[in-house]
């Protein structure tokens, strides 16, 4: 069983913040993280976005959750 780390999600958001298509959809950001597509893991990888757009708001930056969409392009 793959654990999530924030600390490692958050580095893979930098990442893709400074990339010039900045954004990714929720299915390749869990290949990324390892995970297989299910809604149990997807509710892990949103705990996680929850928990790094607090950090965000707590240190003024933007919030980088928002760089992860659904297919319709939507965070």
């Amino acid at each position: 069983m793959i654990e999530l780390n924030a600390e490692n999600v958050y580095s893979d958001l930098i990442t893709i913040a400074n990339n010039p298509k900045n954004t990714i959809i929720y299915g390749k950001m869990e290949e990324k993280c390892g995970l297989e597509h299910n809604p149990k893991k997807l509710q892990q990888l949103t705990d996680i976005l929850n928990l790094i757009m607090v950090y965000n708001k707590l240190k003024g930056e933007p919030f980088l959750a928002a760089l992860v969409i659904n297919k319709r392009g939507i965070p």
